[in-house]
């Protein structure tokens, strides 16, 4: 049987990597929407009116 402070430690750590991954998610989520507000500046359209993967589909075929 493990000892309640080993547990606990345990619980800490685990809970601080969950942390971790959601603070990295809404930093990729908010880097994402900055990327398509530029992208959108690019191409000549208005920010955030289309999604990013079609913005970057968009761009490369400008490039072609």
């Amino acid at each position: 049987m493990r000892s309640a402070v080993r547990i606990r430690v345990e619980a800490f750590f685990a809970l601080s990597l969950f942390a971790i991954h959601i603070i990295r998610f809404r930093l990729n989520q908010r880097l994402i929407a900055v990327h398509s507000v530029h992208l959108n500046k690019i191409l000549g359209k208005q920010p955030y009116a289309h999604h990013l993967f079609y913005n970057i589909e968009a761009l490369l075929k400008k490039l072609v």
